[in-house]
């Protein structure tokens, strides 16, 4: 039942016209999915969801970022006055980080406690890249950057992420400090 619970979670996150909000309870609802050694399959779908979520989020990011909303045309009526239901983007730019920031920490949260039930091989949705060192590589220096940018919950679980991929593989990387 679970892998169905899944799939259908998995199709709701993936729809074109699905709210920010409800993505990210969406996210974690699956982080709240209880894993065993037995659910090796659901696992590794679990993980290769969030991988895919953490590609979408850190592109639509950075889309975000790059561009800047529209602000209405309407005059404000005397001096001083606020019209009534006018926007304030700066705090709306705000409140849109701290939603991005939010689900980024989930996606990360849901990746550590499904990592250690997997087995993941090759990635199925990018051709270029069979190999599952490969894989968690292209990661690797994104998980980097968000340690240095994102906030400290992020952050924590971005190195908690680093340090399983890191004990996994058996390799510890080595980043040189700029």
């Amino acid at each position: 039942m679970k892998s169905i619970v899944l799939h259908e979670m998995e199709n709701l996150l993936f729809r074109p016209n699905t709210s920010i909000h409800a993505q990210y309870y969406t996210i974690i609802t699956m982080n709240q999915t209880i894993l065993t050694s037995r659910d090796t399959a659901v696992a590794n779908r679990l993980v290769e969801v969030y991988f895919m979520l953490f590609v979408k989020l850190l592109r639509s990011g950075n889309s975000h970022n790059d561009v800047k909303p529209q602000k209405p045309t309407k005059k404000v009526q005397g001096k001083g006055k606020k019209k009534r239901g006018a926007v304030n983007w700066e705090e709306l730019n705000q409140q849109e980080e701290e939603v991005n920031s939010k689900i980024l920490s989930a996606v990360l949260t849901g990746v550590n406690r499904a990592f250690p039930f997997s087995k993941v091989e090759g990635d199925v949705y990018d051709p270029v890249c069979r190999d599952t060192d490969d894989r968690f590589e292209k990661h690797m220096d994104i998980l980097f950057m968000i340690t240095h940018d994102g906030n400290f919950n992020t952050a924590i679980q971005a190195l908690i992420l680093i340090y399983q991929v890191a004990i996994s593989k058996q390799v510890l990387p080595v980043r040189e400090i700029y």
